[in-house]
């Protein structure tokens, strides 16, 4: 594993210490090889196909790697290493128009225009469910002695996904709208 004989050679050199063992529900990630075949991805290492949905880009029509990553959610996803071709880099010229930007805590962003992007305040916004889901989650965890390494229940992991879903919806909302944002700065 790629990332397994980076994280020893780095010890070797004394720039960090042994690579860190993580719990299973926070995910984690491979990265192999594969094939695309209409909306299939096949990886030779599972010998199955995944079903993807996806973006508006689509899949790519070639890739060097493709790294599966598991989120916390449950949910899979795939990231995928391909080149492509950059186009010439446009210069300024005295007529094009440049937007100078300013992140602040009053508002989201203020463009040199004047125009200002309230916070949409989404964590607020979602933070009575989220307490809810925290304290089922905290409700069902299952307290053991010392060094005891006990199993969560089902309902705890159920209570868990919730929550974990809720958070990334979030992360998702708010990644939508700054996408929005600078799209319409763009054009």
């Amino acid at each position: 594993d790629q990332s397994l004989r980076t994280a020893i050679k780095k010890k070797g050199r004394g720039n960090a210490g042994f690579p860190k063992f993580h719990r299973k529900s926070s995910g984690g990630s491979v990265v192999t090889s594969g094939k695309i075949e209409g909306d299939m991805l096949f990886i030779p290492k599972l010998k199955v196909g995944m079903k993807m949905h996806l973006d508006k880009r689509g899949a790519p029509k070639s890739f060097k790697s493709v790294t599966i990553k598991l989120l916390p959610s449950g949910k899979f996803v795939a990231s995928f290493v391909t080149t492509m071709e950059i186009p010439d880099l446009v210069g300024l010229t005295p007529d094009s128009r440049a937007v100078g930007i300013d992140f602040n805590s009053q508002h989201l962003m203020v463009t040199s225009s004047g125009q200002a992007i309230e916070n949409k305040k989404l964590l607020k916004k979602h933070e009575a469910r989220l307490k809810r889901y925290q304290r089922k989650m905290s409700r069902r965890y299952v307290r053991g002695g010392v060094g005891d390494t006990k199993r969560q229940s089902k309902n705890y992991e159920k209570a868990r996904k919730k929550y974990a879903r809720e958070y990334e919806r979030i992360t998702n909302k708010q990644g939508d709208f700054i996408h929005q944002m600078t799209s319409d700065i763009v054009e």
